[in-house]
């Protein structure tokens, strides 16, 4: 549903936005550190990358949260070596030494495999839980670390659980910018109500499905925690939290910066689900909230990279002088 190439342009994005031009890298030259909060017979992995010869006191750190895939974010090769596919070698071209970045895991997602199939990561795909295996990393990794300057990002379900991630956070007074890309504001069953009626091209067999939404809502209702019942290629379980949870009532609470992106022709989170956050934050006299909404983009903002580069840079230097 939501692809990996988020993850490349938004770390470049966030990257790039704060360094001074041409302050880059020669060759890639990054530490991984891999660890683990093991509970019970579940874990959490999360990635600590870090660039070598770093300077001490100068440091930011880039939190992403990915979307609905069930891949590992990172991967590992042939001979069980982690690779990062393209992605290091852009993150190279455009970052200092003065960058980390900590990526949470979803719970029971290893290497070098696909989980789609596993139960052991599909029965705890719900909102509070994946949210919560979030907070748990950023907690522990921030509680012991310290930064300049700390940025988290979701492009997809990790922007529609960010909200809910911060919130969460005993350490959310270290966090000084929030991006959120195509994540919405609505509830996942406001969100297809909305797709239900759209005119927007491309959607083919997915409408047809999306007008079985009440019907398959009254079985969700009668079986929550189904595994094996599926809508739309997920388990009952998950549409049963997915469904009600509003990232908007998450987001009025956060007094943070936050930039919003959208595209209007999105077909997975439709843009009235983030022109609703805008709404309800003007209607609040909230002003920490920025919203940039593009005409003729779909859900895979990363295909405009030079466009999104500008904009969060523009966003990030107005926020941070």
């Amino acid at each position: 549903m939501k692809k990996s190439l988020l993850l490349i342009c938004i770390m470049v994005v966030s990257i790039m936005c704060l360094l001074p031009t041409g302050v880059y890298s020669a060759e890639p030259s990054y530490n991984l550190e891999v660890k683990t909060i093991q509970n019970r017979d579940d874990f959490i992995n999360y990635y600590i990358l870090k660039k070598e010869n770093q300077e001490v006191g100068n440091k930011n750190l880039i939190i992403y949260l990915n979307g609905s895939e069930l891949t590992p974010v990172i991967g590992t090769n042939q001979k069980n070596k982690p690779y990062f596919t393209s992605m290091l070698n852009t993150l190279n071209q455009y970052c200092s030494a003065n960058f980390d970045m900590l990526i949470p895991e979803k719970i029971n997602i290893g290497q070098a495999k696909d989980y789609s199939n596993d139960l052991k990561v599909i029965s705890h795909y719900t909102v509070e839980e994946r949210a919560l295996s979030a907070v748990t990393v950023v907690d522990d990794f921030l509680s012991e670390n310290n930064y300049k300057r700390v940025i988290l990002v979701g492009a997809s379900d990790g922007g529609a659980i960010l909200p809910k991630v911060y919130n969460g956070l005993k350490n959310k007074g270290k966090v000084s910018n929030l991006i959120i890309m195509a994540g919405g504001g609505l509830s996942q069953y406001d969100d297809f109500k909305l797709l239900q009626q759209s005119k927007l091209p491309n959607m083919g067999v997915y409408r047809k499905e999306l007008l079985k939404l009440d019907m398959t809502m009254e079985e969700i209702k009668k079986d929550p925690n189904s595994l094996t019942k599926q809508y739309l290629g997920w388990p009952f379980k998950r549409w049963s939290s997915f469904m009600d949870y509003r990232p908007l009532d998450e987001l009025l609470k956060i007094d943070t910066p936050i930039l919003v992106l959208h595209g209007d022709l999105d077909i997975s989170t439709p843009v009235e689900s983030s022109r609703a956050v805008e709404e309800e934050f003007t209607k609040k006299g909230k002003k920490n909230l920025s919203y940039i909404e593009y005409k003729g983009w779909d859900h895979q903002l990363s295909k405009h990279m030079n466009i999104i580069l500008k904009d969060i840079s523009d966003w990030l230097r107005k926020m941070n002088r």
